[in-house]
C-alpha cells in the first residue's frame, strides 16, 4: 500500500500545481480584460471565455486535492450530537461520493463524444479539452474515497495527511 500512498500523493502534488497555475493564469486573464477596457477601451474577446473555462477546471482539481485530504465542507451537527455513529456516517457518505463520482465520469465520458465536435467560440480550442476535466477528476475522487475507505476499514486515520 505504501507504493499506491506515493502515486496518490504524487497526484495531489501534481493537482495542487494544476491548481495554482489556473488561478494565476485566471489572474492574469481577467485582470488583461479590465486593463484593456478600462485604459485603452477595448477587450479581448477570449479573457473571459479562458478564466470561465479555467474556473471549471480549478474548481474540480481543488476536488480532486480536498477528496485525498477528506476535508470537504460537511454538516457536523449530527456527528457532534452522536459521535458515536461518526464512522458509520463516514462510510455511507464515501459509499455516496463513490456511486456519484462514478455516475459523472460515465456521463463526462458519454459527454466527451459529443463535445469533441465542438470548439469554444472565442477561443476555437476543442470543447472535448474543457469538459475532460470532469471523468479525470471523478475518477481521482473515486480512487482517493476507495482509498479512504480502505484506511477506514484498516482503522487508519487517512492517506499521509
Amino acid at each position: 500500500m505504501k507504493f499506491i500512498d506515493n502515486i496518490l500523493k504524487t497526484i495531489e502534488s501534481i493537482m495542487k500545481i494544476v491548481v495554482t497555475v489556473l488561478f494565476f493564469g485566471m489572474l492574469v486573464s481577467l485582470s488583461v480584460q479590465v486593463i484593456s477596457r478600462y485604459v485603452f477601451n477595448t477587450g479581448f474577446s477570449w479573457t473571459e471565455e479562458s478564466a470561465r473555462y479555467m474556473m471549471v477546471w480549478l474548481v474540480f482539481s481543488g476536488a480532486v486535492v480536498v477528496s485525498k485530504r477528506d476535508e470537504h465542507i460537511s454538516i457536523t451537527v449530527v456527528e457532534e450530537m452522536w459521535p458515536k455513529t461518526v464512522p458509520t456516517m463516514k462510510f455511507i457518505q464515501r459509499i455516496i461520493v463513490s456511486v456519484y463520482s462514478i455516475i459523472v465520469m460515465y456521463y463526462g465520458i458519454l459527454t466527451l463524444r459529443i463535445a469533441s465536435l465542438q470548439t469554444s467560440p472565442n477561443m476555437k480550442i476543442g470543447m472535448n479539452i474543457i469538459y475532460a476535466i470532469y471523468p479525470i477528476a471523478m475518477f481521482l475522487i473515486l480512487v482517493y474515497t476507495i482509498r479512504l475507505l480502505i484506511c477506514q476499514f484498516q482503522k487508519k486515520e487517512g492517506i499521509n495527511k
